[in-house]
């Protein structure tokens, strides 16, 4: 027997509002997506075909949604970092802070951070979602195939280009900052 519809959103909740963050960059839509997302599950509950599969059929609802969404709005989200304060910036990326790090180690960290989200939500949606589910998420090519209706040898293409993707858009905000990536780090 599989998993029922409660059991399933107390375990993937969290991860899908995640996700769903990572993608659009703000937090009331996230929450917004997140309870489309859920309903549209429990609308559909009945056409699980594949109980195990639970996940990245969770997934596919969120990510479909939110490219309905973008798509809806014609341009993604994007933020600048130089435009925006560091309490205007969603929670996208989760640094560890450690509790033994000094207080100018935490700070570094959060910067850190807040640049990485900067960098991350100017990218294609398709280039952030594939970083978001394979770094991020942890999760293997077949699953993100899955998640985006790609083969597998697309989805590896795709996680080497938005990772190349997000290398170059490190280096512009850093040669907007006019500083280095050792200023980061």
């Amino acid at each position: 027997m599989g998993v029922s519809f409660t059991e399933a959103y107390e375990s993937h909740v969290d991860a899908i509002y995640r996700f769903i963050l990572r993608l659009l960059g703000n937090p009331t839509d996230a929450e917004d997506m997140t309870a489309e997302t859920f309903l549209r599950a429990y609308q559909g509950w009945s056409e699980l075909l594949d109980p195990e599969a639970v996940r990245s059929w969770l997934f596919r609802i969120a990510y479909n949604g939110c490219i309905d969404l973008l798509r809806r709005r014609q341009n993604a989200p994007t933020i600048s970092f130089d435009e925006t304060t560091s309490e205007e910036m969603p929670q996208v990326l989760d640094i560890p802070l450690v509790s033994t790090d000094s207080p100018l180690t935490r700070l570094m960290r959060k910067e850190s951070a807040e640049f990485l989200q900067a960098a991350l939500l100017r990218l294609r949606p398709i280039d952030r979602t594939v970083l978001v589910l394979g770094e991020l998420e942890d999760m293997p090519n077949r699953e993100i195939a899955q998640i985006i209706q790609r083969s597998e040898i697309a989805v590896k293409s795709l996680r080497q280009r938005a990772r190349n993707a997000l290398r170059d858009e490190v280096l512009r905000l850093l040669k907007q900052r006019d500083t280095s990536i050792e200023d980061l780090f």
